[in-house]
């Protein structure tokens, strides 16, 4: 999820709508998954190295982050000075940037012919996850978004009862780990489509790691 699509997002969450409080957090869910972003980015990249039946696990590192990032966000990113921000993005940039080398790096070794190899996996589910994580927790958006967006709706929820919190929080992130199983899905399934079609999309992805690391250092740098 991008910077610009969790400030614009922000907008959904309204104290009126805490009766729908879940279904809004759903909504938000699907938005947040659908929006391109580093973590979108890398679920791509892998899928078209790895395949989708050793990527879609990866859909799920959120859950592992996100914990860290709810907890941080809710009790100090409010207040936080935009220094805080431009520190994380600046590690986001790096990480990213060395996911960006490694894809370069394994589509030029490849070759076109190449297939995604479901033996072996080069680091594994665990630390393919981890890595998912490591994007995620890296990336200012998700800090920005549950400081301004699903952190709200989950405290007003929580104040109508620990149930309708535990609604909202569960619903947004089945709808963020859904929509990303399904990226995953289909990107496996275009890749199916030819060598040269996988290879594109492989070189498109890269590039686009690329990018969101180049958006991540500017934000750092606030130019």
């Amino acid at each position: 999820m991008s910077d610009a699509a969790g400030t614009a997002l922000a907008g959904l969450a309204l104290p009126g709508l805490a009766a729908a409080a879940p279904w809004t957090a759903f909504g938000l869910g699907l938005a947040a998954a659908s929006q391109p972003g580093p973590f979108q980015a890398f679920l791509v990249a892998r899928t078209l190295r790895d395949g989708a039946a050793r990527t879609w696990p990866l859909a799920f590192g959120p859950l592992l982050s996100d914990g860290v990032v709810a907890a941080v966000a809710l009790s100090l990113l409010a207040t936080a000075p935009d220094a805080a921000l431009r520190v994380l993005a600046g590690l986001g940039a790096i990480a990213v940037a060395a996911l960006a080398w490694e894809s370069g790096r394994s589509l030029l070794a490849s070759g076109p012919a190449d297939r995604p190899t479901p033996d072996a996996p080069p680091d594994g589910v665990r630390g393919g996850l981890l890595r998912a994580a490591l994007v995620n927790v890296l990336n200012p958006a998700p800090w920005t978004f549950w400081a301004l967006v699903l952190g709200p709706l989950a405290v007003a929820a929580w104040a109508r009862g620990p149930a309708h919190g535990v609604a909202v929080v569960a619903a947004f992130y089945a709808a963020l780990v859904g929509g990303g199983v399904a990226l995953v899905v289909a990107f496996g399934a275009a890749a199916r489509l030819g060598a040269r079609v996988r290879t594109a999309l492989r070189a498109t992805s890269t590039v686009a790691l690329a990018g969101f690391a180049v958006l991540l250092a500017v934000r750092a740098l606030g130019l």
